[in-house]
């Protein structure tokens, strides 16, 4: 052979081995993969899932805030339909279709508007919304507003009219305070009954008044500060607000009806000038300081048990004053009004009441739980409501043959009450109908009580009357 085909034939077998070699190598990957800090002892290999498609979207269970929508322009900037705040300058406003709000301070201070039509997308009107638009004199309020709220027209003082339809069913605080030419208000009996405060400085507030000058809503006679001389409250009014007649110096003599059952706290206040009244058997409830103050009350026509309950709502009165009887008695722990044995304090021992008592007051006796005996006098008709309650050392009582009615808790828990003789003309014993009504048995828990004499004059017993006596071998 020669030199050249010698050559030729290793460089032949020398690119064959290279190739060789070439197809022994790993295939090299296409994915460049991007290093993570591993540990040092983690596996040199990580099986992996096979590859998915990404979602589009990504489920979640937090709802999708709504998007805030801002409508602004130089009159109006409005934050997702209401009116946040009115930037112009008309004197007359118009306020944009699709509106349902007139927000917080929306007019606030403004003093160049004098008129402002609503449309009837509005629904609610809020706190301050017209506050002090001092020139404003005519508004609409659309039909389906259902909300007014605080001092929403406060101060409004040229608004002559305001009409306030059927579907609003909140008026906030002050809506109207200091509407002081607000003459004409069109608003349902309903709406009035309960908001009819909201609108006492107006001058259409004192058209409300009857000829006595007395406001009367819903059967509650609610202002009688402006009344003048004899007063006779009509019948059908149930009730005498708080304060209604507080401080009427022109007042001076009222008559109350029967149908009324509730005199409210301070109802006749310090009204200087009152003489007389006339209180009826319907009243149940007087209120706190309900006549304080009445410098000169000297006639009050009521009932001995009224007086005994609600003596102190009468404090300050020259009425109340001359009622006052025996001041030994009142040493020796029984306060006394007339005939009305009121309450009894720091009593122990035997308590002889005096001849002429002739009412004994709910509660009168109650937890004196050092008397030991007890003398009604003839002329008590009834032993009241709750009288010698809790009077633990009680051991007789001597019951007159006056006596018709045994009131509810009467002597309950007296425990060492061992025998009662129940005198001819007693008609009723008071218990509970229900031991959640309240009300106890008129001997309820008189543990020593081993006898007990009824009368053939009575017709009823109460449930309960006798419940805890435990003692108790013959009736």
């Amino acid at each position: 052979m020669n030199k050249r085909y010698l050559i030729a034939i290793f460089v032949f077998t020398t690119v064959l081995g290279l190739c060789a070699c070439r197809k022994k190598q790993e295939p090299v990957s296409t994915v460049t993969e991007t290093p993570t800090l591993a540990p040092t002892d983690a596996p040199t290999s990580v099986p992996t899932a096979a590859p998915t498609a990404e979602p589009t979207s990504v489920p979640t269970d937090e709802p999708t805030a709504a998007p805030t929508v801002i409508q602004a322009d130089k009159d109006f900037y409005i934050v997702n339909g209401i009116l946040a705040k009115y930037r112009g300058s008309s004197a007359e406003v118009v306020v944009p279709d699709g509106v349902t709000g007139i927000g917080e301070n929306a007019f606030d201070w403004n003093d160049k508007i004098t008129s402002v039509v609503l449309p009837d997308s509005v629904t609610h009107i809020d706190y301050d919304a017209f506050n002090l638009c001092t020139r404003l004199q005519s508004i609409n309020i659309p039909s389906g507003v259902t909300h007014i709220g605080m001092f929403a027209f406060h101060g409004c003082w040229e608004l002559k009219e305001i009409v306030i339809p059927d579907s609003v069913v909140y008026i906030g605080a002050g809506a109207f305070d200091s509407c002081e030419k607000l003459a004409s208000v069109t608003i349902s009996d309903e709406l009035l009954n309960e908001y009819y405060n909201l609108f006492y400085s107006t001058p259409w507030y004192n058209t409300l008044a009857d000829s006595n000058g007395l406001w009367i809503f819903n059967n509650v006679l609610v202002d009688g500060s402006r009344a003048k001389g004899s007063v006779t409250i009509p019948d059908g009014v149930t009730r005498i607000a708080d304060s209604a007649f507080s401080n009427c110096s022109d007042l001076t003599s009222v008559a109350i009806p029967d149908s009324v059952t509730e005199i409210g706290d301070y109802a006749f206040y310090c009204c200087s000038d009152l003489t007389s009244v006339v209180i009826p058997d319907s009243v149940v409830s007087i209120g706190a300081w309900s006549f304080y103050s009445c410098p000169s009350l000297e006639t009050v026509v009521m009932s001995d048990d009224l007086i005994g309950r609600y003596y102190e709502s009468f404090k300050e009165t020259p009425w109340l004053l001359s009622m006052k009887e025996d001041d030994d008695k009142e040493k020796e722990g029984l306060i006394i009004y007339g005939n009305t044995l009121v309450k009894a304090a720091n009593v122990s021992g035997e308590v002889v009441i005096p001849d002429y008592i002739t009412s004994i007051s709910e509660g009168a006796f109650m937890d004196c739980t050092e008397v030991t005996s007890v003398v009604i006098p003839e002329g008590v008709t009834m032993i009241s409501k709750n009288a010698f309650w809790g009077c633990t050392a009680l051991a007789s009582v001597s019951i007159p043959d006056s006596v018709t009615s045994i009131g509810p808790g009467a002597f309950y828990g007296c425990s060492s009450l061992v025998s009662v003789d129940i005198p001819d003309g007693v008609m009723n014993i008071s218990g509970s109908m229900a031991m959640e009504d309240g009300c106890t048995g008129a001997f309820e828990y008189c543990s020593s009580l081993a006898e007990i004499k009824l009368p053939g004059s009575l017709k009823t017993i109460d449930n309960y009357v006798f419940w805890g006596c435990t003692t108790l071998k013959s009736v």
